[in-house]
């Protein structure tokens, strides 16, 4: 019995040694396998590996800028003095509400695109179609921009009905993003930090991989497009509150101009792109519906990849961070002069 004892053991020794250097030879690989990756995550460039690129500017934060609102339907509103906006709490120029005799007015509704997040108050494209409008001496017009960074849809019906409408507009421009359908946020949505992911070994790679996943690649899967909803309770709400701005507007004879902004679009070849046509497509029988006027950036944006040859739109983006797409100066100014095309083709400001 004692033999056998010791001849199980013997196994049983010899079995935890080869287990021991499996270990062994299992963390070797993974150490190897970890300088490799760190070597090749550091001697890559920075078009590769864009979510280790420095933040240009700095990653906008909404924090800061916003305060709770008495109004539950809006749930948080702008702050009055800082970044431009006005002590009457919305961005820019501050005009009484009452408008003068002879004077034309565009109120915009929206969120942080049409606010204009990362831009001086004077690039937002509002402003710029102030500027193009009053440029040739005619009847002067006032843009009064509404848009607050982080709103949904629900939440712009509520700013026209609260503020917009008293501003007698003869036209509305709504700003719309593919994340308008989400439920309202709270007031802190921290960015991508510029620190995110560092850690004690300096491992680039580790932080490639936080980053990476902090800035969720684009998915399509049920009821979503590149991750944005596309479907279910708050898709259905946010298409009765699109409804509502229009008849709304269209009750009191005011047009209404939507401008759909694309951010994270590539060339017509790339498969993101093949996923927003495909939203877009869900929404144009609601557009026609509702007798809105349409500025889609899709197409716009595609016209200026071919004649750029750009494979994407960052070089128009204020930010290269990986979950920022806001447009920069000039992003702003493309936007505006479509805006003046549709005006200017549809008549909305006779």
């Amino acid at each position: 019995m004692l033999e056998l004892d010791e001849r199980q053991n013997l196994v049983q020794n010899r079995r935890m040694n080869l287990i021991g250097k499996n270990l062994v030879l299992v963390g070797v690989a993974v150490i190897i396998s970890f300088l490799m990756g760190e070597a090749v995550i550091r001697l890559l460039p920075e078009s590769i590996v864009a979510e280790l690129a420095p933040v240009q500017p700095k990653q906008i934060d909404l924090t800061g800028i916003h305060q709770p609102s008495d109004n539950p339907r809006l749930f948080y509103e702008a702050i009055p003095g800082v970044y431009d906006i006005n002590e009457a709490g919305y961005r820019g120029t501050e005009y009484p509400p009452h408008k003068p005799d002879g004077v034309k007015r565009i109120v915009g509704v929206g969120n942080s695109t049409q606010f204009g997040m990362g831009v001086d108050e004077s690039d937002t494209y509002l402003r710029q179609v102030e500027v193009l409008l009053n440029a040739d001496g005619g009847t002067p017009v006032e843009v009064v921009n509404l848009a607050v960074g982080g709103y949904n849809t629900h939440q712009e019906l509520e700013m026209l009905r609260t503020r917009g409408f008293g501003f007698e507009p003869d036209l509305v421009i709504l700003g719309y993003d593919h994340n308008d359908p989400r439920p309202i946020l709270g007031r802190k949505r921290p960015p991508i930090p510029d620190d995110y992911g560092e850690n004690f070994l300096s491992s680039e790679l580790f932080r490639y991989i936080a980053r990476k996943f902090y800035s969720r690649p684009q998915l399509r899967f049920g009821n979503r497009v590149d991750g944005y909803i596309s479907g279910g309770k708050c898709w259905d709400g946010h298409l009765e509150a699109l409804i509502d701005i229009a008849r709304e507007c269209r009750e009191r004879a005011i047009p209404v101009l939507i401008v759909i902004y694309d951010a994270w679009i590539q060339r017509e070849e790339k498969e993101s792109s093949k996923h927003y046509a495909a939203l877009h497509a869900t929404l144009n029988p609601l557009w026609w519906d509702n007798s809105y006027y349409v500025l889609d950036c899709y197409d716009l944006f595609q016209d200026l990849l071919r004649e750029r040859g750009w494979q994407d739109t960052q070089s128009i983006w204020v930010s290269i961070e990986p979950r920022d797409g806001h447009p920069n100066p000039e992003g702003h100014l493309i936007i505006a002069k479509a805006i003046m095309e549709v005006i200017e083709e549809n008549d909305l400001l006779p």
